[in-house]
Protein backbone atom coordinates (compact mmCIF):
# COMPACT_ATOMS: atom_id res chain seq x y z
CA UNK A 1 0.00 0.00 0.00
CA UNK A 2 1.26 3.17 -0.74
CA UNK A 3 0.37 6.79 0.84
CA UNK A 4 -1.17 9.16 -1.37
CA UNK A 5 1.29 11.89 -0.69
CA UNK A 6 3.97 9.12 -2.10
CA UNK A 7 2.16 8.44 -5.16
CA UNK A 8 2.10 12.30 -6.54
CA UNK A 9 6.00 12.60 -5.36
CA UNK A 10 6.55 9.39 -7.45
CA UNK A 11 3.88 11.33 -10.52
CA UNK A 12 6.12 14.38 -10.07
CA UNK A 13 9.32 12.27 -10.60
CA UNK A 14 7.71 10.34 -13.46
CA UNK A 15 6.68 13.95 -15.13
CA UNK A 16 10.28 15.55 -14.53
CA UNK A 17 11.56 12.59 -16.02
CA UNK A 18 9.49 12.79 -19.00
CA UNK A 19 11.18 17.11 -19.61
CA UNK A 20 14.86 15.73 -19.90
CA UNK A 21 16.04 15.31 -23.17
CA UNK A 22 16.02 11.10 -23.62
CA UNK A 23 13.40 11.17 -21.14
CA UNK A 24 15.48 9.21 -18.79
CA UNK A 25 17.00 10.71 -15.41
CA UNK A 26 20.80 10.08 -15.77
CA UNK A 27 21.24 7.39 -12.76
CA UNK A 28 18.58 5.18 -11.18
CA UNK A 29 17.33 6.24 -7.85
CA UNK A 30 18.40 4.30 -4.55
CA UNK A 31 15.11 3.96 -2.80
CA UNK A 32 13.49 0.78 -4.01
CA UNK A 33 10.26 2.26 -4.94
CA UNK A 34 12.07 4.81 -6.98
CA UNK A 35 13.83 2.19 -9.05
CA UNK A 36 11.39 2.40 -11.78
CA UNK A 37 11.72 5.59 -13.32
CA UNK A 38 13.99 5.34 -16.78
CA UNK A 39 17.48 5.85 -16.23
CA UNK A 40 20.61 6.24 -18.14
CA UNK A 41 23.09 4.66 -16.38
CA UNK A 42 23.92 1.85 -13.84
CA UNK A 43 26.45 1.76 -11.41
CA UNK A 44 29.63 1.37 -13.04
CA UNK A 45 30.04 5.47 -13.05
CA UNK A 46 30.10 5.23 -9.46
CA UNK A 47 32.44 2.31 -9.12
CA UNK A 48 34.74 3.59 -11.66
CA UNK A 49 35.30 6.57 -9.68
CA UNK A 50 35.17 4.98 -6.41
CA UNK A 51 38.45 2.75 -7.37
CA UNK A 52 40.23 5.99 -8.48
CA UNK A 53 39.92 8.60 -6.05
CA UNK A 54 42.88 8.15 -3.41
CA UNK A 55 40.97 8.59 -0.46
CA UNK A 56 38.35 6.11 1.43
CA UNK A 57 36.97 8.95 3.90
CA UNK A 58 36.83 12.66 3.62
CA UNK A 59 35.06 15.60 2.19
CA UNK A 60 32.90 15.03 -1.30
CA UNK A 61 31.55 17.85 -3.57
CA UNK A 62 29.03 17.15 -6.24
CA UNK A 63 29.57 20.34 -8.45
CA UNK A 64 26.54 18.43 -10.96
CA UNK A 65 24.23 16.46 -8.04
CA UNK A 66 21.00 16.61 -10.17
CA UNK A 67 18.86 14.34 -7.99
CA UNK A 68 21.91 13.50 -5.55
CA UNK A 69 22.37 10.30 -6.43
CA UNK A 70 26.42 10.26 -5.77
CA UNK A 71 26.14 12.06 -2.22
CA UNK A 72 23.36 9.30 -1.33
CA UNK A 73 26.27 6.76 -2.58
CA UNK A 74 29.28 8.49 -0.93
CA UNK A 75 27.91 9.30 2.26
CA UNK A 76 27.04 5.66 2.71
CA UNK A 77 30.72 5.21 2.27
CA UNK A 78 31.13 7.76 5.27
CA UNK A 79 31.99 10.51 3.18
CA UNK A 80 30.75 14.24 4.47
CA UNK A 81 29.09 14.94 1.37
CA UNK A 82 28.07 18.71 -0.32
CA UNK A 83 25.85 19.30 -3.56
CA UNK A 84 25.86 22.55 -5.13
CA UNK A 85 22.63 22.95 -7.34
CA UNK A 86 21.54 26.22 -8.66
CA UNK A 87 18.31 24.85 -10.55
CA UNK A 88 15.29 25.65 -8.10
CA UNK A 89 13.05 23.12 -9.60
CA UNK A 90 15.58 20.23 -9.55
CA UNK A 91 16.83 21.44 -5.87
CA UNK A 92 13.11 20.62 -4.70
CA UNK A 93 13.10 17.28 -5.22
CA UNK A 94 16.71 16.93 -4.12
CA UNK A 95 15.66 18.31 -0.39
CA UNK A 96 12.58 15.82 -0.76
CA UNK A 97 15.00 12.54 -2.05
CA UNK A 98 16.98 13.84 0.92
CA UNK A 99 14.66 13.62 3.70
CA UNK A 100 12.67 10.28 2.13
CA UNK A 101 15.94 8.79 2.24
CA UNK A 102 17.21 10.18 5.81
CA UNK A 103 20.58 11.56 4.71
CA UNK A 104 22.98 14.60 6.15
CA UNK A 105 24.81 15.57 2.93
CA UNK A 106 24.69 19.82 2.27
CA UNK A 107 22.87 21.54 -0.50
CA UNK A 108 24.47 24.71 -0.87
CA UNK A 109 24.74 27.41 -3.93
CA UNK A 110 27.40 28.97 -6.11
CA UNK A 111 27.40 31.76 -3.59
CA UNK A 112 27.43 29.70 -0.79
CA UNK A 113 30.22 27.69 -1.95
CA UNK A 114 32.31 31.38 -2.39
CA UNK A 115 31.55 33.49 0.88
CA UNK A 116 30.59 31.15 3.46
CA UNK A 117 32.79 29.00 5.82
CA UNK A 118 32.54 26.26 3.11
CA UNK A 119 35.24 27.82 0.69
CA UNK A 120 37.91 26.80 3.18
CA UNK A 121 36.89 23.07 3.27
CA UNK A 122 39.57 21.10 1.27
CA UNK A 123 37.81 18.73 -0.58
CA UNK A 124 39.20 15.67 -0.82
CA UNK A 125 37.76 14.89 -4.81
CA UNK A 126 35.07 16.99 -6.35
CA UNK A 127 32.61 15.63 -9.66
CA UNK A 128 30.90 17.38 -12.02
CA UNK A 129 29.05 15.08 -15.16
CA UNK A 130 27.73 15.68 -18.37
CA UNK A 131 30.21 18.19 -19.65
CA UNK A 132 30.21 18.58 -23.29
CA UNK A 133 32.84 17.30 -25.47
CA UNK A 134 32.51 20.00 -27.70
CA UNK A 135 31.83 23.77 -26.30
CA UNK A 136 31.45 27.29 -27.88
CA UNK A 137 34.79 29.18 -26.65
CA UNK A 138 32.23 32.23 -26.40
CA UNK A 139 29.99 29.50 -24.27
CA UNK A 140 30.65 31.14 -20.22
CA UNK A 141 30.29 27.60 -19.26
CA UNK A 142 33.80 26.68 -18.76
CA UNK A 143 35.10 29.78 -17.47
CA UNK A 144 32.48 29.44 -14.95
CA UNK A 145 33.44 25.74 -14.33
CA UNK A 146 36.90 27.16 -13.72
CA UNK A 147 36.35 29.80 -11.65
CA UNK A 148 34.24 27.40 -9.09
CA UNK A 149 37.21 25.02 -9.33
CA UNK A 150 39.45 27.64 -8.21
CA UNK A 151 37.36 29.29 -5.74
CA UNK A 152 38.09 25.73 -3.35
CA UNK A 153 40.11 23.63 -2.82
CA UNK A 154 39.58 20.13 -4.41
CA UNK A 155 42.41 18.03 -4.45
CA UNK A 156 41.06 15.68 -7.62
CA UNK A 157 38.30 16.56 -9.99
CA UNK A 158 36.71 13.82 -11.61
CA UNK A 159 34.73 15.09 -14.90
CA UNK A 160 32.44 13.37 -16.90
CA UNK A 161 32.38 14.39 -20.84
CA UNK A 162 29.33 13.79 -22.94
CA UNK A 163 29.69 13.02 -26.34
CA UNK A 164 28.84 15.71 -28.64
CA UNK A 165 26.52 15.86 -31.70
CA UNK A 166 29.03 17.26 -33.65
CA UNK A 167 30.31 15.98 -36.43
CA UNK A 168 33.77 15.95 -36.76
CA UNK A 169 33.83 18.41 -39.97
CA UNK A 170 31.23 20.77 -37.92
CA UNK A 171 34.47 21.56 -35.46
CA UNK A 172 36.87 24.53 -36.32
CA UNK A 173 38.76 27.40 -34.33
CA UNK A 174 35.10 28.51 -32.91
CA UNK A 175 34.98 25.43 -30.42
CA UNK A 176 36.81 23.51 -28.32
CA UNK A 177 36.87 19.80 -28.65
CA UNK A 178 37.26 17.94 -25.03
CA UNK A 179 41.12 17.69 -25.55
CA UNK A 180 41.28 21.16 -25.21
CA UNK A 181 38.37 21.79 -22.83
CA UNK A 182 40.73 19.02 -20.54
CA UNK A 183 43.84 20.94 -21.56
CA UNK A 184 41.88 24.94 -21.10
CA UNK A 185 41.45 23.10 -17.16
CA UNK A 186 44.94 22.62 -16.46
CA UNK A 187 46.09 25.83 -18.07
CA UNK A 188 43.90 27.81 -15.79
CA UNK A 189 43.50 25.88 -12.59
CA UNK A 190 46.13 23.84 -10.02
CA UNK A 191 45.45 20.50 -11.77
CA UNK A 192 48.27 19.71 -13.59
CA UNK A 193 47.56 16.03 -14.55
CA UNK A 194 44.86 14.68 -16.20
CA UNK A 195 44.25 11.04 -17.25
CA UNK A 196 40.70 9.32 -19.12
CA UNK A 197 39.61 6.39 -16.27
CA UNK A 198 36.55 5.02 -18.11
CA UNK A 199 33.75 4.86 -20.76
CA UNK A 200 30.30 4.40 -20.05
CA UNK A 201 27.42 3.27 -22.71
CA UNK A 202 29.86 4.60 -25.18
CA UNK A 203 28.55 8.31 -24.82
CA UNK A 204 30.09 9.33 -21.45
CA UNK A 205 34.23 10.02 -20.77
CA UNK A 206 35.65 9.90 -17.53
CA UNK A 207 38.12 12.15 -16.81
CA UNK A 208 40.58 12.04 -13.19
CA UNK A 209 42.42 15.80 -12.62
CA UNK A 210 44.66 15.83 -9.95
Amino acid sequence: IRHKKWLEFRKKLFEFCKTTPLKKLDFAFIHPDLQDIPSLYDDTCFQIISQNKSVIKGNFLDLSPNLGIFCHKFEDYGFKCYALEENQSINDFLKKIKIIENKNFMIISKEHLINSEISKIVFDFALKLNFPQIIDIYDDKLNEFVKIVNTVKINELFVGFLESRFSGNTINNRYFNREKIVEFIKENSYFNQSQIIGKINNNLILCKFS
